[in-house]
């Protein structure tokens, strides 16, 4: 892979693994002295789907495995065969992921899906001991709080200009259109922007944020640069003794950030 190569890596990570981990166990011992594929796909999902039924179970903690049998009864013949069955199937913590690259000569850069990296939904005093880490241990963290199970990485050789840091300036340079999450969330009637969230814009720029998110969805596919979403929002809007907007690069960083 050359300098400036960038190259995606799809990992089982824990702690989440650590509940895929134990149906893994379970449904390989149930086929470990079955013969042919089609088999032992058909045995496995018999086991797991009678598992995924309500039982008596020691502890309501048991109910994390139940609804993870339920989750694999389904699953397509593919991805039960050649990830759930498969051997060697080692999940990681991301800091072992990271010192492995590392030995290779390669950086962790983000996650393919921006937003995975975000601390959306975390709770707040989850957020206080986030604060102050380094990048490469906020990750680490973030997969405790969301008890992540699987990364899409993305790694490169070179070393970052910006530190890895998100630089909203070249927005300037890029075209942007409504994600499948904004699309989804408009075709299901739900709201655009969600008040809940701790974080979540408030103000003159909840409202301008809003009217992007509509434009954005109306005008699907199309894509729009910065210059004419400033034009179309009139921004930053002019109020006197108001404190000063972020920049509308900053604004779009930040919710590409959270999904």
């Amino acid at each position: 892979m050359g300098s400036g190569a960038r190259a995606r890596r799809d990992v089982n990570v824990y702690p989440g693994c650590h509940v895929r981990q134990a149906v893994w166990e379970v449904l390989r011992l149930h086929i470990d002295r079955v013969e042919g594929a089609r088999a032992r796909l058909d045995r496995a999902r018999e086991l797991a789907a009678a598992l995924a039924e309500p039982g008596t179970t020691q502890n309501k903690t048991d109910a994390l495995l139940r609804a993870e049998f339920k989750r694999v009864a389904p699953l397509p013949d593919c991805v039960l065969y050649h990830d759930d069955l498969a051997e060697p199937n080692d999940p990681v913590y991301f800091r072992e992921f990271v010192a492995h690259a590392g030995r290779h000569g390669l950086e962790f850069v983000a996650e393919a899906q921006l937003w995975a990296s975000a601390s959306v939904g975390v709770a707040p005093s989850m957020l206080r001991l986030l604060t102050g880490l380094d990048r490469l241990e906020r990750e680490q963290y973030l997969d405790f709080a969301h008890l992540r199970r699987f990364r899409q990485s993305l790694l490169c050789r070179a070393k970052s200009a910006t530190g890895f840091q998100l630089a909203p300036e070249r927005l300037a340079s890029m075209q942007i259109t409504a994600s499948t999450a904004l699309l989804r969330a408009a075709a299901d009637g739900k709201p655009l922007i969600d008040p809940a969230q701790p974080d979540a814009p408030a103000g003159a720029e909840a409202e301008a944020l809003r009217a992007l998110f509509e434009w954005l969805v109306a005008i699907a596919p199309q894509t729009v640069s910065l210059a004419e979403i400033e034009e179309r929002l009139q921004w930053p809007p002019i109020s006197v003794g108001a404190p000063s907007p972020r920049s509308v690069e900053a604004i779009i960083a930040d919710a590409c950030l959270k999904g």
